[in-house]
């Protein structure tokens, strides 16, 4: 299967850029859309099962990948990785949950913060060492299939910073 700029327009988040752009959401999320959210069912659904997006990220990047029986062992320390990530991401998440509608300072605010991206970082450090080994076994069409896969999460997911003295996008110009 080739990879094209296209199809990769719709893929959600994978890998590293899953990990970074979850922990992110989960600090900047409403209070309202959390609120809205009923956490004791999304915690159960947790505990009844696989989560079926994590699930559906670990077959999409295997059938992107192409995966061969030579790969599986390999292949599945990544998947065990992300799975295990995921799992990390939604305890922090269901915490934050557990404490919504309390009113944090901006200590807390910020050691909230930080949590989020020792997780991220950590997260990522574990997932590039489960993949690397797989990446140093892969065909080069499947190495180009990889680096086209997050290569086009990293350019998504960042933003550029608006140019020096101009406001930003979203500010009013100024009078």
């Amino acid at each position: 299967m080739k990879l094209t700029r296209a199809s990769l327009r719709t893929i959600p988040a994978i890998a590293m850029g899953l990990f970074a752009a979850s922990a992110i959401a989960l600090a900047a999320m409403p209070a309202a859309l959390a609120q809205s959210v009923a956490p004791a069912a999304n915690h159960e659904s947790q505990k009844a099962g696989p989560d079926p997006y994590i699930e559906g990220q670990i077959a999409f990047m295997k059938a992107a990948l192409e995966i061969t029986p030579a790969q599986e062992a390999k292949w599945n320390k990544v998947a065990a990785v992300m799975r295990e990530n995921n799992r990390e991401t939604q305890q922090l998440y269901d915490k934050q949950q557990a404490a919504e509608g309390q009113t944090e300072t901006a200590v807390q605010r910020i050691e909230t913060q930080t949590q989020l991206a020792e997780l991220s970082a950590n997260e990522g450090k574990r997932f590039l060492e489960a993949f690397r080994p797989l990446y140093a076994s892969l065909s080069k069409d499947q190495k180009a299939n990889a680096d086209t896969l997050m290569g086009q999460q990293s350019a998504e997911n960042i933003a550029a910073p608006p140019p020096p003295n101009e406001p930003p996008p979203a500010a009013p110009a100024s009078r």
